[in-house]
């Protein structure tokens, strides 16, 4: 049975959803014709299912391009309008893009490919705040980190960058 968001915070973890798909960068990079298809590349770490030792059952390592989303911290901070007072639900996130290094370039050069297809997306999500989401900041949380292949337990050769995404 599929179920709507509707709460606060779920409704912010969908608008992100929707902004990063949103973005056409994104849409390009993960071969997807429409934002709706790109959500399909964006994944909410804690509805990836893990078995008893937190090993993810689904393996991600063929499905990239994609960015994955864990939830951090949720503030309620108390704004006073005059008469009307409320609370503002302040979200923050951390967003990581994976990308397999593409094949045809010296690494450099797959290095700067692959900064500039984030730099790309991270812009379009800034100008798309207000369409799906208020973000507040974007700050680097994971420095780009390239996995070379044969490392204990991530199979692969791939580019990951983690951003901290504050919205509200």
């Amino acid at each position: 049975m599929a179920v709507t968001p509707t709460g606060t915070s779920a409704l912010q973890l969908e608008a992100l959803r929707n902004t990063i798909a949103g973005s056409s960068t994104f849409q390009t990079w993960v071969e997807a014709e429409t934002a709706a298809a790109a959500k399909a590349s964006v994944y909410i770490d804690a509805f990836v299912p893990v078995d008893g030792e937190g090993n993810r059952l689904v393996d991600l390592t063929s499905k990239r391009p994609f960015a994955i989303i864990e939830d951090r911290e949720r503030t309620y901070d108390h704004s006073s309008g005059g008469v009307c007072e409320h609370y503002d639900l302040i979200s923050a996130f951390v967003v990581i893009f994976e990308a397999d290094v593409p094949s045809g370039y010296c690494i450099e050069d797959a290095g700067y490919w692959f900064r500039n297809h984030v730099d790309a997306v991270l812009e379009e999500m800034q100008a798309l705040t207000g369409t799906y989401i208020r973000i507040q900041s974007i700050e680097q949380e994971v420095e780009m980190t390239r996995n070379r292949p044969g490392a204990a337990g991530k199979p692969g050769d791939y580019f990951y960058w983690g951003f901290r995404i504050t919205v509200g």
